[in-house]
């Protein structure tokens, strides 16, 4: 008995021995390229507070680890932590040998992958996500270098600078024509037919003086515009073959009708302000001189004004036909402003189709993908990008392939409790139910305590991916409407409050309403407004009705410049 007793002993004792050295080694072979780390810990991605029993190493000068650990006993996604900040998202199953090869300046990507089929997704589904925004940058660039959106575009701040410069010589001119109507006024009170009357010749010559003084002030913006506007203003250079119709158009229609607007003032006024040009410098040498003090001096200066004024009259009906074509060229140049600007919008619009075009390749092959791996644990880190209100069989997909393989890790768990339970409507233009929940210190904060002002209601969590990537357009957009209104009221699906309070740190999200029960998925605040994929945001009124969701980055300034203004 106590033989069998001993040998039962001994066999457990060699089972235990077996499973123990016959657990599977998870083993990751890494290569950073710009290293600028020393140590790696391998953590769960989804637990603040895990303990980094899963191993660590040391990464070589040459940026190179290898990690080993046999605690890894299920699959799941983790993360390769460098730093508080830096860290790098993995899946891992059992037994998995990977080498694998990322940029410290970019720990989205990955350079080189073998030996994980998990990985080699991630791989291919964060190249097909970079090519978008290659796709782009190319476009960006060539948007940027495309002579018609240069040419429209140097057009209309030409034309702007061109047309301000003419109103302002408009502005003189018509002014002269004005002082002209006044002086003759004046001088035909002092004179009786054809010779001056004025008794006070002082007081003839000092008013005279006084209004072709003005006049030749008036004038000297026109000289100067006909002598200059040539050399700055030239609307014949570059223009590309496509804007060639575009450009006769402008000039019969605009640059035409102003030079045949300044003929009229030059024919009109020009022979009149030479005298008057002459006799002012004449008047201005005798006075220098004390010579209009003299009797005669100063009765031959009135009645050389006098002479002038009579010998070269303005034609009467120059005033009105100048006048008219101001406002016939000032339509013309408010036209050519807007077609042009129209003209950079159509280009645009032909580079924006490219893109779509495109970039619905792009997305078609990564939804492609995402389905086609719906049932691996790396289709989490990727299935938010798309949200559920556009995408519901995906998610659907998604929940239930990775249910029905990995029941027990807790992320899948969650996710599919999520889909498979009732979601509570929240419709546009209905009242948003009203939240209570507390703030980190503990107090209560509603979201009824709002209203009045347009509130973004954001769920959110510091280990959500995409929500961290979308976050700096929220903190832009309240700090470039909170003082007209606009404030934001987070709620936190995080577990625990130190990833919650790192992750509002670190983004900056500097606004007051701050919530988060820390529960997760089963978040309660989450449940009332149906939220089953984050981030998710609905944008609220001031009488606290829903008026939009999920809007992001300029849709969401958008909207709250109809809401609140510019």
């Amino acid at each position: 008995m106590k033989l069998m007793k001993e040998s039962i002993i001994g066999l457990i004792l060699i089972v235990t021995h077996f499973v123990l050295f016959s657990q599977k080694e998870t083993k990751v072979q890494g290569t950073i390229l710009n290293n600028q780390f020393e140590e790696v810990v391998l953590k769960l991605a989804y637990k603040a507070d895990t303990p980094s029993d899963y191993g660590k190493a040391t990464i070589t000068e040459q940026g190179t680890f290898i990690l080993t650990s046999t605690n890894i006993t299920r699959s799941d996604i983790f993360k390769l932590e460098f730093s508080e900040k830096d860290f790098f998202l993995m899946v891992l199953h059992p037994g998995d040998q990977i080498r694998i090869a990322f940029d410290a300046h970019n720990l989205q990507s990955i350079v080189s992958v073998s030996g994980s089929p998990s990985m080699s997704f991630v791989k291919g589904t964060a190249d097909l996500l970079a090519s978008n925004r290659k796709i782009m940058d190319s476009i960006n660039v060539a948007l940027q270098q495309d002579k018609e959106q240069l040419y429209y575009n140097q057009f209309f701040q030409d034309l702007h600078q061109f047309h301000q410069t003419n109103n302002d010589v408009d502005q003189h001119i018509t002014h002269l024509y004005r002082i002209y109507d006044t002086l003759l006024n004046f001088v035909s009170l002092q004179s009786q037919k054809e010779y001056l009357k004025s008794k006070n010749i002082d007081h003839f010559i000092s008013q005279v003086i006084t209004y072709t003084k003005q006049m030749e002030r008036d004038y000297t913006p026109l000289a100067n515009y006909l002598v200059n506007a040539p050399k700055y203003y030239d609307f014949s250079k570059d223009v590309p073959q496509a804007a060639q119709e575009f450009y006769q158009q402008f000039k019969q229609s605009y640059l035409d009708k102003i030079n045949e607007r300044h003929q009229i003032a030059v024919s009109g006024l020009g022979t009149l302000m030479a005298e008057v040009k002459k006799i002012n410098a004449k008047r201005d040498s005798l006075v220098y001189g004390e010579y209009l003090s003299q009797s005669k001096v100063k009765k031959s200066m009135g009645e050389e004004l006098f002479r002038v004024l009579q010998n070269y009259p303005i034609p009467q009906n120059s005033e009105n036909q100048y006048i008219k074509e101001i406002a016939n060229t000032n339509q013309a140049a408010e036209t050519f402003k807007a077609n042009s600007q129209e003209k950079v919008k159509q280009v645009i619009q032909v580079y924006q189709n490219a893109y779509n075009k495109e970039t619905e390749k792009v997305n078609q092959a990564i939804l492609q993908q995402l389905v086609d791996h719906k049932d691996d644990l790396a289709v989490l880190m990727f299935v938010d990008i798309y949200k559920r209100e556009q995408f519901p069989d995906l998610h659907q997909q998604v929940a239930h392939a990775l249910y029905a393989k990995y029941p027990d890790n807790p992320l899948v768990a969650e996710r599919y409790k999520a889909e498979t339970s009732p979601k509570n409507s929240t419709n546009i233009g209905s009242m948003a139910p009203d939240l209570a929940f507390p703030n980190p210190d503990g107090k209560i904060i509603k979201l009824s305590d709002l209203r009045g002002k347009v509130v973004l209601l954001d769920f959110w969590a510091s280990w959500c991916r995409p929500c961290r990537m979308e976050n700096p357009n929220v903190v832009k957009a309240y700090h470039q409407y909170k003082d007209k209104g606009f404030d934001v009221y987070s709620v936190s699906l995080d577990r625990t409050k130190e990833a919650w309070l790192k992750g509002i740190q670190d983004d900056g999200l500097v606004w007051p309403s701050h919530v988060s029960d820390l529960k997760y998925w089963s978040s309660e605040a989450a449940a009332v407004y149906g939220v089953t994929s984050i981030p998710s945001t609905f944008l609220i009124g001031k009488d606290g009705r829903i008026v939009a969701k999920n809007l992001r980055g300029e849709a969401l300034v958008n909207a709250l410049k109809q809401l609140l203004g510019e």
